[in-house]
């Protein structure tokens, strides 16, 4: 076992080192053995004019108490970072009727100095900048713009028709805002400004509207990717929206439609072109390419593309911009990759999308600049690879003083060998990406009794350059930054590696007979063999495998081996399984889990397989991983032919018929995690049922099969211990029906889907239905939503119980309109009433997440009454503040908690001055009374919000539902 100090020397020194990555400084890289302070101060200073400001901080184990700053006056705070990362201190900021609050120190995506010098003014906090000497405010998207914290703080949208000769109806709104409906002739444009709020949330989203068409599109958000201007000019036509972008002095920021159920509704009319077409043309040198697209929904075939060959399919998007095409690529004997040939995600879409295939991968021709454009996420703004400039070039130098470095690189398909460098000697190789944005090259850099491996290339979260140099010392690699000249050091994964390492060791003393390299032998290479002595003496063939490694199939003689060595990954997940055939007999085995002992050399693994595994040592979990099998009857008491549909997550068993007493027999393995779950659907004549036969938290059907005999009412199940039958109903199975209603019997168009199934458009005319059955699945996840179009409406609502719709004008959510009869099983009721002493007049004010029923006053008895519908996930929260004289208190009225309350069982609570008292329904109505909610910083918010300062004003909100 490692000793005690040991360990606390050890982990101290991952934190010195953890902060020297904090100063922003490549000291690791330079050698500089400086003392490092680590020690982070907060400075927070008021300046809201005339205005004082109640500050409070917290962190997740510190409060430090409410502060009141006057015009200028400073708080600061000394802390010490911990060393994973996660040190969250965050301020609340209250002035007048404003309160807001915000992160005032993090680890992440922050400026992290000595002495963080922030200031408070009424657009949020901005923090000192000693690098530009300006204080900047934490957009994600402004983080380098200094506008609002100088007083330039407006930003201004506009938005102009190019819809040609077309008049342009457009809508915006924001959360707060409703600028209203604008009639915006062709070339003209609409414009608006505003003040985006500090914490980054700012969203205006407008609807677009000529002749048959509607779109909608976020026009202003704060969003990773999207462009953020002062100004923010937009051109509108029927294709899409393009944003103006001062770097390139044009139009170049387009998005597309996303295609609504208003265009495919109907044909296409007055030159407006629905399809989308895709031509893919290979030039790959003399060489023929074999291509394969699918959809979810069409598989477009094997296509054999001779050089300069062309193949292109045209389709019409879905409604749900969802639509996506995925296309395969192979050529020669081992060339196999995958590409989503066509999807929405923020790609360029144009009617027609023209490929080229190269060797690097897709290029796609940009109709705008009229060259391809290779799609790299970090590369995707060159079109460098696309017209021949393709490789990278990677250089390892030996930084280590005096000192010769083994060096070891590989990648999945290249392994470049092993090379000696000595002090100051470098090693280098070049290479080109694949387009599939998965290049990695890893290397093993061994010296003296070190031992470290690291990623040198990888295409996420690095810098990528055409020349990547590395310099390897005893702190680890560092890469060069032409940006700044100098050497910057990638430690932090190493960093946390080693501190994962260290603390597991001290805990299971791993270290005690290696003390100079602590995590060796979970980087030691591992053996394991295999020896055939089955007593017929057979051949046995193997076939051994894990998640990323296929041993092959391998045949023993009699007392043949068969061996292979492996690493354990650095997460301790590594698993082998092996399959063991001989005569007419087939088992699988675990044969290296991540709870084995190691099979380090020389004390390798050696196992001996043999026909019965009852004389020899079995792991603890080898029966969980054991065959087995469920076996169906049917025994229909009108001995009617039963079909039989059985399927898992990653198998389809087929359809079987079976005749009056016949059975069907299925064997397989329960799944490592314990997830296996089997479902089967059972139909004859006109019935159809389904049940899951078996689930993960049933009973295991191993080494007694499980046996299930089918009858109308359910599966009955033999239970083997006491010979008796249990029965089961089977899974229920749902039905939904849509009626039109319409009141001038207009025509309906209907489009129901839910995440698997699309039932298609249906067309019903005045008291025509459309109904449609399913099961909920196992998960109680099960949504369906549904599109309506009449003449020039569009509405759609989510459907997640039975009910029968009846469309009309006067709802566009026609569920609602029926949830509102009453008596009905799902409206939950709730009611208030004012029963404070002194007949004192009551202000009650309830909201939930998304629903504000405005401010009610209550005179003495009177009652205010509320009706809604639980969510499908159970999570409904209803709150409610009252105010009276000068007191003011709240409390959640209804939560996730809360025992039904629909009719006859209303919630009734009874408002006194020291909580709200509710009769319990049990035996008969008795009253329990409950506490005001007692969180004092929270009730302050909570009263801004409910109650504004406007003491003469109140509002009426309508009942939701």
């Amino acid at each position: 076992m490692m000793p005690h100090h040991l360990c606390q020397k050890t982990i101290s020194l991952f934190v010195v080192i953890f902060f020297f990555l904090l100063s922003h400084k490549s000291l690791l890289c330079k050698g500089d053995n400086q003392p490092v302070k680590n020690q982070v101060t907060a400075k927070i200073t008021n300046v809201l004019i005339e205005t004082d400001l109640i500050l409070h901080c917290k962190s997740k184990d510190d409060d430090l108490g409410v502060q009141l700053l006057h015009y200028n006056d400073s708080f600061q705070f000394t802390l010490t970072p911990n060393i994973w990362g996660t040190t969250l201190f965050y301020c609340s900021f209250q002035w007048k009727d404003e309160l807001h609050w915000f992160d005032i120190f993090k680890m992440k995506g922050r400026l992290i100095l000595h002495l963080n010098e922030w200031i408070v003014n009424s657009n949020g906090p901005c923090q000192f900048d000693p690098a530009t000497n300006k204080y900047i405010i934490f957009f994600s998207l402004l983080l380098h713009k200094s506008s609002l914290c100088e007083g330039k703080d407006q930003i201004t949208v506009q938005i102009t028709n190019n819809v040609v000769d077309t008049d342009l109806v457009l809508h915006c709104k924001s959360k707060d805002d409703d600028l209203g409906a604008q009639l915006v002739h062709y070339n003209n444009f609409f414009q608006f400004s505003f003040v985006p709020n500090i914490w980054g949330t700012t969203l205006f989203h407008c609807s677009f509207q000529w002749k048959d068409e509607i779109h909608s599109f976020a026009i202003f958000k704060f969003a990773r990717g999207r462009k953020v201007f002062n100004l923010n000019r937009w051109i509108v036509d029927r294709y899409g929206l393009c944003l103006f972008d001062p770097a390139t002095g044009s139009f170049s920021i387009c998005y597309p439609w996303i295609i609504f159920f208003s265009l495919l509704s109907q044909k296409s009319s007055k030159g407006l072109k629905l399809d989308v077409t895709v031509k893919i043309t290979n030039v790959l040198p003399v060489t023929d390419l074999t291509l394969h697209c699918k959809s979810l929904d069409d598989d477009l075939g094997v296509q054999l593309l001779h050089y300069e060959d062309s193949f292109q399919f045209s389709f019409m998007p879905n409604i749900w911009g969802t639509t996506l095409f995925h296309c395969s690529f192979r050529w020669k004997d081992h060339e196999v990759h995958s590409f989503d040939i066509f999807k929405y995600d923020g790609r360029k879409c144009f009617p027609l999308n023209e490929w080229i295939v190269d060797p690097n991968g897709p290029c796609q021709l940009d109709l705008d600049t009229q060259s391809y454009i290779i799609f790299f996420s970090l590369l995707s703004h060159k079109s460098s690879l696309c017209e021949g400039d393709k490789q990278i070039t990677v250089k390892t130098t030996n930084g280590i003083v005096d000192t010769d470095l083994t060096l070891h690189c590989k990648s999945k398909d290249d392994d470049l060998g092993v090379q000696l460098l000595h002090y100051n000697d470098s090693f280098q190789f070049s290479f080109t990406p694949n387009i599939w944005e998965t290049t990695l090259f890893y290397c093993s850099f061994q010296w003296k009794d070190e031992f470290h491996w690291f990623d040198i290339f990888k295409m996420k979260k690095r810098k990528i350059l055409h020349l990547n140099e590395w310099l390897v010392n005893s702190n680890g690699p560092c890469q060069f930054d032409p940006a700044t000249n100098s050497v910057n050091v990638i430690m932090l994964m190493v960093l946390q590696t080693c501190i994962m390492v260290t603390l597991f060791s001290c805990a299971y003393g791993v270290m005690d007979d290696i003390p100079h390299t602590p995590h060796a032998p979970e980087l030691g290479i591992e053996e394991i063999k295999i020896q055939n002595v089955l007593d017929g003496k057979e051949d046995l063939t193997v076939h051994c495998k894990s998640k990323d490694d296929d041993l092959g199939v391998h045949v023993l003689p009699y007392k043949g081996t068969y061996s292979f060595k492996f690493s354990r990954n650095f997460r301790g997940t590594t698993l082998f399984f092996c399959g063991f055939k001989w005569g007419n007999q087939f088992h699988r085995f675990d044969i290296y889990t991540p709870q084995s002992p190691k099979c380090n050399v020389p004390n390798e693994c050696l196992w001996f397989i043999i026909p019965s595994v009852t004389d020899i040592p079995r792991p603890p979990r080898q029966p969980e991983m054991g065959i087995e099998v469920v076996v169906i009857r049917n025994i229909l008491d009108g001995k009617e032919q039963l079909s039989v549909h059985c399927k898992s997550k990653d198998d389809d068993l087929g359809v079987q018929l079976l005749t009056y007493n016949s059975t069907f027999t299925f064997k397989f393995s329960r799944n490592f995690w314990g997830t296996t779950l089997f479902f089967c659907g059972f139909q004859w004549k006109d019935q159809f049922h389904r049940f899951d036969i078996y689930t993960p938290d049933g009973p295991r059907c191993t080494p007694e099969p499980c046996l299930w005999y089918i009858i109308p009412s359910g599966p009955c199940k033999l239970e083997a211990k006491t010979y008796s039958y249990s029965s089961s109903p089977y899974n229920q199975i749902e039905v939904v029906e849509i009626r039109n209603n319409l009141e001038e019997k207009v025509q309906l168009k209907v489009h129901c889907k839910s995440k698997d199934d699309d039932l298609g458009i249906r067309i019903l005319n005045f008291n025509e239905s459309f109904s449609f059955t399913f099961l909920r699945n196992i998960f109680q996840t099960t949504l369906f939503f549904c599109g309506f179009r009449w003449e020039n409406e569009f509405h759609w609502f989510d459907m997640i119980i039975p009910c029968l719709i009846m469309v009309t004008l006067l709802s566009s959510y026609a569920c609602d309109g029926l949830q509102t009869l009453s008596p009905s099983p799902y409206n939950q009721v709730v009611e208030i009433r004012n029963n404070l002493e002194g007949n004192v007049e009551l202000k009650v004010h309830c909201k939930s997440k998304d629903d504000d029923l405005g401010i009610r006053v209550l005179n003495f008895n009177e009652t205010f009454t509320f009706t809604f519908l639980r969510n499908f996930w159970q999570t409904t929260l209803f709150f409610c503040g009252f105010r009276w004289e000068n007191e003011f208190h709240w409390f959640d009225v209804f939560t996730p908690d809360t025992p039904t309350c629909v009719y006859p069982t209303p919630c009734l609570w009874f408002v006194i001055a020291s909580g709200p008292c509710k009769i319990e329904y049990g035996s008969g109505p008795l009253f329990s009374c409950y506490p005001w909610n007692k969180d004092s910083l929270r009730s302050k918010m909570i009263e801004s919000k409910l109650f504004p300062q406007s003491p003469t004003s109140t509002t009426t909100a309508p009942t939701p539902y």
